[in-house]
């Protein structure tokens, strides 16, 4: 199986699409979504209807609690970037364990979706193994950080990044602008 197959089985069996989407625009964002999956990291984005998120955060926080296998709940207050993450730091899976981040914003930039929507569209097999190859350098040195594939995926196709040595000269907070 693969790990966008066992992503989506989990996404699925936690009918977190379905359940979400009273509160407004949902969809699996990041590396699930482009194939793109190196750390076990399922990331939903929710372009919230209500301004309010704090409205929205204590129903989903019950809803996931109600599902035995999960014991915590994380809420990260983002609201500096119009935003507020509820995470599951450990879900385990058929084959690892996977965080799963649930972000809710009322900002549509903040989303992923245009860029997976893009990425999907434009991505190259070269730029796919080059995006890979990094990401799991950085997976394999326990060296990942919030944003690092985003700021990946933009040293590839927007700054024409050719190699691993070229994205480590960059500096990447550029890029997460």
């Amino acid at each position: 199986m693969s790990l966008k197959t066992e992503a989506e089985n989990i996404v699925a069996y936690l009918k977190l699409l379905d359940y979400l989407q009273q509160f407004g625009k949902v969809g699996i964002a990041g590396s699930v979504a482009l194939d793109l999956i190196v750390k076990p990291d399922i990331d939903v984005h929710v372009l919230a209807k209500n301004n309010d998120l704090f409205q929205i955060v204590d129903p989903v926080y019950r809803y996931l609690l109600d599902f035995p296998e999960i014991q915590k709940v994380n809420i990260c207050d983002y609201r500096d970037r119009n935003g507020i993450k509820i995470g599951l730091g450990e879900y385990r899976g058929a084959t690892c364990s996977w965080s799963i981040d649930i972000w809710l914003t009322t900002n549509e930039k903040t989303t992923g979706f245009e860029l997976a929507e893009r990425l999907n569209r434009d991505l190259t097999a070269s730029q796919r193994e080059l995006i890979l190859k990094i990401k799991k350098d950085y997976y394999d040195r326990d060296a990942c950080f919030e944003s690092l594939s985003t700021a990946i995926y933009r040293a590839v196709v927007d700054h024409g990044i050719q190699s691993l040595s070229e994205f480590k000269k960059m500096d990447i907070n550029s890029l997460l602008l």
